[in-house]
């Protein structure tokens, strides 16, 4: 994958989760039984979503290759496959108007514990993931300055 066909992913990305945390936004306002793993939930995507703003920053300011970040590919895809499902998850979809009609009352939090907790974990793998390839890249490119300033 080129780097603008990577930028894309991460970008869709990075709306995904935007959807997603104001998605649990909604549940923690309705749903007073599980507002603590819904808080988890929404900050491991918040966390997702933040190191995907900055690696998105760092392929944008780099025309140039970056050697970790296009080995990202799988897990970019990987995780937004895994964002896609857990949207609709807790996106009613469908069923919003006959939530309308009930009342939001009818509103349940759609995720068992031990569930959201394998979400919460794969959603810190990625991010770690990530992160990992954003420093390397860093280094890469801060290296890649050094050399330059070297030359000069």
């Amino acid at each position: 994958m080129d780097l603008l066909s990577s930028a894309a992913s991460v970008v869709a990305v990075i709306q995904l989760t935007g959807s997603l945390v104001k998605i649990c936004g909604g549940y923690i306002q309705e749903v007073n039984n599980a507002r603590d793993e819904i808080n988890k939930l929404q900050r491991a995507i918040s966390g997702v979503q933040g190191i995907l703003q900055d690696l998105d920053k760092l392929l944008q300011s780099h025309s140039n290759t970056l050697p970790a970040s296009s080995r990202l590919v799988s897990n970019i895809t990987d995780c937004l496959s895994d964002l896609r499902a857990l949207e609709a998850k807790l996106d009613p979809g469908r069923g919003k108007t006959l939530m309308r009609k009930m009342g939001l009352r009818a509103l349940k939090w759609p995720l068992k514990h031990t569930e959201m907790e394998a979400i919460v974990q794969n959603l810190e793998r990625y991010k770690s993931s990530f992160n990992l390839s954003l420093q390397l890249d860093q280094t890469y490119v801060f290296a890649d300055n050094m050399l330059l300033l070297e030359d000069i």
